[in-house]
This record gives structure tokens, sequence and C-alpha cells, in this order.
């Protein structure tokens, strides 16, 4: 392997490698690599750990890779003239709070492939490509494909396109949006590859009441949080049937949060609720998910008719939720339920609860 360690590698008038065929390189400390040209840093069977280091190409590209092992980023510093790009072949990708990564004229790609946890994690830190196009693409498997928390992205666009087959896709949460990606119109959401099951999360800091309607017009692959913000996703004195799954996207749909519903009745598919306040008036409410089931933190009242939800893969998560119906509640799941703080309560008619998950 590669250790440096409050050294400085300056190129004034070329690129600089640093290549490790086995073992792993780490930058420590005030580690710091200059370059006219092209910098890349390549562990090709190992992690790569940069700590707090500078790399800055004043002319060219700036290429970080980790073969077989996590890229970890703490409170660095890398800029490149161009392109900036940081993979993993089989590893988590991490950047960390207080990170910098500033591509000027180019695009930044993060790349990341995990087997266990967050495949590609950006938590604090900016991200800046305003000539150009930032690209986050992760797969993983129990954690989340691509997650954003407490950063601030700059580009002209925005592509993040995570998958997972049991947890996020994507998350996006206490995440700032400037430029041209304030109103989503630049922005394109993926969790292709995602697992039935899995869901995304946008929370308040990236949906917001003018950019909302542009979030509802996207087709994303899983179930993706909205938030409603206090606003009624629906408020009409009629029956509300709608499916947001399609043929060629079976497990999409919205998870409306900070919400109300007043309805006759309710037929839904590719639908879910986090402190929802949900009241139908002359009938039953039905939702049925091809992916997971989720009903949180909401109020559910039906005054005349049966409550039945239906997930088809996927966890059913009922957690702090109190649903009171006058016939049938029927919950079913292949997989496992949280009815955590929760309550069922059914005036005439029966309970029941069915769930295959351990």
């Amino acid at each position: 392997g590669v250790q440096v360690t409050n050294a400085t590698l300056n190129s004034s008038a070329g690129a600089i490698t640093v290549s490790a065929s086995t073992g792993d390189i780490v930058l420590e400390g005030t580690a710091k690599l200059t370059a006219v040209d092209n910098i890349s840093i390549r562990a090709l069977s190992g992690a790569v750990t940069g700590g707090t280091s500078e790399v800055h190409s004043a002319g060219g590209a700036t290429e970080v890779s980790a073969g077989f092992g996590n890229l970890t980023l703490g409170a660095a510093n890398y800029t490149a003239a161009t392109n900036l790009s940081l993979s993993t072949t089989d590893g988590q990708l991490s950047v960390g709070n207080g990170a910098k990564l500033e591509a000027i004229a180019g695009n930044i790609t993060l790349n990341g492939s995990a087997t266990s946890g967050d495949a590609v994690s950006v938590s604090g830190g900016t991200l800046s490509a305003v000539n150009g196009s930032l690209v986050l693409n992760g797969t993983a498997n129990n954690g989340a494909g691509v997650k954003v928390q407490n950063a601030t992205l700059n580009a002209s666009s925005l592509a993040v396109n995570g998958s997972s087959q049991s947890g996020n896709g994507f998350s996006l949460t206490n995440t700032t949006l400037q430029g041209d990606l304030s109103d989503l119109m630049n922005v394109t959401l993926s969790s292709k590859g995602s697992g039935a099951g899995a869901t995304n999360i946008l929370d308040s800091s990236v949906v917001n009441t003018s950019n909302r309607d542009t979030l509802l017009n996207m087709t994303i692959e899983n179930l993706t949080s909205v938030d409603m913000n206090g606003t009624a996703i629906y408020n009409n004195a009629t029956a509300w049937n709608k499916s947001y799954e399609t043929a060629e996207n079976p497990n999409a749909g919205w998870i409306f949060e900070n919400t109300s519903v007043n309805a006759t009745s309710a037929d839904l598919k590719g639908v879910g609720f986090i402190n929802a306040a949900i009241n139908i008036s002359n009938g039953s409410l039905n939702i049925t998910n091809n992916g997971a089931a989720v009903l949180s933190n909401s109020t559910v009242n039906v005054s005349n008719g049966n409550v039945s939800i239906v997930s088809a893969a996927g966890k059913a998560d009922l957690a702090e939720t109190n649903i009171t119906a006058q016939g049938n509640i029927t919950l079913t799941t292949p997989d496992q339920t949280n009815l955590t703080n929760g309550t069922l309560n059914s005036s005439t008619g029966a309970v029941s609860v069915t769930a295959q998950g351990g």
C-alpha cells in the first residue's frame, strides 16, 4: 500500500499518479497533492482513506478509486479543472462533514457498490459542479444506494441513481439544493434495480410548495416520500380511486407526509402516508401496494366501512398509527409488521393481521 502523511506532492508541469497494486492508500494529516494536469489515486485491490487531505488539479481531472475496499473522505478538499470522480468496485463510498468537492468546468461523479451498509453516503460538506453535472450512483443490499444528509449540492443538473434490495434506493434529507437544482427541473431521481419493498426518502429540505408538482410529475421506480407541508392530498366529498403503479414501474408510488385526506371512500395503489389525518365518511379504505405498506404516525377514521392494507413485498409500517373503523380491519404483508404504539379498533367487525416475516 501507500501512505502519505503530512506530505506534499506537487507537479508544476504534469500529472500525479498514486497507485497501489495491493493494499490500501492512506492520505493523512496535511497531505496535499497539486498538479497542473490530471491527478489519479488508485488502490487496485484495497481501500482509500482521504482524511483531511487536499487534492487539486489546476488543468485536468481528479480521479480517486478503491478496488475492493471502502473509499472514505473526512473534511477533505478535492478540486478538478474538468471532471472529478470517486468510485469503489466493492465498498462503501463516504464523504464526511466539512468536505468540499468541486469540478470547475466538468462533472462530479460518485459511484459506490456495497454488500452491507450505504453504498454512497454524503454526510455534510459541499459538492459543486456549477458548469457541469453531479451524478450519484450507488448499489446497496440492505442499506441505502445513495444517502445524502446535511449537505449542499450545486450543479447545472443532478442525477441520483440509487438501488437497494431492502433499504432505501435513495435518501436526501437536510440537503440544500442550490442554483439550477432548487426547482427540481434539472434533477432526475431513480431507484431502478431496487427490490420491490425498497422505499425512497425526500424530506422538506428538498421538496417544498414551489417544486412539489415537479416532483409528482416524475416517475420513480419505488415508493417515494413527499412532504405536503400540511396541504391536503385529497379533500372532496367523493371517492378517491387512484393508482400510481404502472406496468413499467409496478412498485412506484408516493408516501404522502404531513397531509390529510377527506373522501367518501378510497381505493389506492402505490400510496403510503406518514403523519396524516385520514377521514373516510361513507365507504372503505383500501391500500394495495406491490411494494411496502407505509401508514405511520397517522390517524385513520373510517365511519361506515372496512380498512384493508396489503403489501405484496416489503414491510408494513403502522407504528404510532390509530385506525378506527366500523367494519373489518385487515393487514396483510409477506414481511415484518410494525404496530408499535398503534391501535386497530373495529366497532362491529373483525381485526386481522397476517405477516410472514420474522
